[in-house]
C-alpha cells in the first residue's frame, strides 16, 4: 500500500481506499456475527467501514459492494483476539498515515481521511483496552492460536490488498 509514499497521488490513495473498504466491510459485518458473545460489546464502537465510505464519498465516489475476502475462523476468543489485534492495531498506524496524506495530498483533517483518523483521541485508550483484554482473557496455552490467527489475518489482508478483487 502506497499510503506513506512521499509522492503519493490522489489516484493511488483513492484506489487503496477502495480496496481497503472490502476488507474493512468484511470485518465490520463478519466479526460481530461470528465473534463469541463475550466479545460482541467491543465491536460496535470499533466499526470503521462507514468512515471509509465517507472518505470515498468525499472524493466523489460511491461505495461499491463488491466481493469481500473471507476472514479467518473467529469462533472462540483466542482466534477472535488474533484477528482483532490486526484490525485494531491498524488504528495506531492510521494516525500516522492521516498526517502524511493530509500533507501529501493537501487534505484538511477529517476530509478524505476519516478512516485513518479513526477513533481520534480515543485511539490510544481503545488500543490499551484490547491489550489489557489480551493479557487478562487469553490463557498462556492459547497464545500460539492467537498468534496464528493474527498471522492469518495479516495474510488475508495482504492478499486482498494485492488482488484485483
Amino acid at each position: 500500500m502506497p499510503f506513506m509514499k512521499p509522492d503519493l497521488t490522489r489516484e493511488e490513495y483513492v484506489a487503496c481506499l477502495q480496496r481497503l473498504h472490502g476488507i474493512v466491510a468484511a470485518w465490520d459485518a463478519t466479526a460481530y456475527e461470528k465473534a463469541p458473545s463475550s466479545m460482541q460489546n467491543l465491536l460496535g464502537p470499533r466499526r470503521r467501514g462507514h468512515l471509509l465510505a465517507a472518505d470515498l464519498n468525499w472524493f466523489g465516489l460511491t461505495v461499491e459492494e463488491k466481493n469481500r475476502p473471507s476472514l479467518p475462523d473467529l469462533s472462540d476468543e483466542a482466534l477472535f483476539f488474533g484477528a482483532l489485534y490486526v484490525m485494531e492495531g491498524s488504528t495506531l498506524g492510521g494516525q500516522l498515515i492521516a498526517r502524511h496524506v493530509e500533507e501529501a495530498l493537501g487534505l484538511e483533517p477529517g476530509r478524505g481521511d476519516r478512516y485513518f483518523r479513526g477513533h481520534g483521541a480515543k485511539t490510544g485508550p481503545m488500543w490499551k483496552e484490547i491489550c489489557e483484554l489480551l493479557e487478562t482473557r487469553v490463557l498462556e496455552e492459547e497464545g500460539d492460536r492467537v498468534i496464528e490467527s493474527a498471522r492469518q489475518m495479516f495474510r488475508i489482508f495482504e492478499s486482498w490488498m494485492r488482488s484485483e478483487g
